[in-house]
């Protein structure tokens, strides 16, 4: 009776990676079908923010104008109550032009950018950006975390097995456990 239940727990075991594979390649690489968009957020009529990305405590914003404009950028303070902000005037020429923006904290930056056109419509274009959690960072993905899962659920089931087998076959020295 106890081999049979050895037995079950080795297929078992041995069958659970299979479950994890089948999940693999059944998933779709959604960010290679798609088609890289016009503009993340417009400003305005005249200008739209292409792309931005924070680097080394910069915030790099790209813009695309199709006649040239003048942006007032703000950095928006990450505090309770009154603060001061930094305002910044850039002259955007007509085509692609990018901006870099030092910002206060070097883990997450937010701005704020208006135009004149933008003003007049009592709007204005939000940009906040954060670089992660600093308690874990690097370039981890799902992948690594799914194997990190199998790896130790893995151990775990091993080391089950082998105290149970060292106690069907009698090589456990330890006295019985009395409740």
């Amino acid at each position: 009776m106890t081999k049979k239940i050895l037995l079950a727990m080795v297929l078992l075991l041995a069958a659970a990676p299979l479950g994890v594979a089948a999940q693999d390649g059944n998933q779709t690489d959604a960010a290679s079908n798609a088609t890289a968009p016009e503009s993340v957020v417009q400003v305005d009529t005249l200008t739209v923010v292409s792309d931005y990305e924070l680097r080394n405590g910069d915030l790099w914003i790209e813009f695309r104008s199709e006649g040239g404009n003048t942006l007032s950028i703000t950095e928006t303070a990450q505090s309770d109550g009154a603060t001061q902000v930094r305002v910044r005037t850039v002259d955007i020429p007509r085509g692609t032009s990018t901006v870099t923006i030092n910002v206060f904290d070097s883990a997450q930056a937010s701005v704020l950018i208006t135009s004149r056109l933008s003003l007049q419509q009592n709007s204005g274009t939000t940009i906040a950006v954060d670089s992660g959690d600093p308690l874990i960072a690097g370039p981890f993905t799902a992948t690594d975390a799914q194997a990190a899962g199998v790896g130790a659920g893995l151990g775990v089931a091993l080391t089950t097995l082998y105290m149970v087998a060292k106690v069907v076959y009698g090589r456990n020295e330890q006295p019985e456990r009395m409740a």
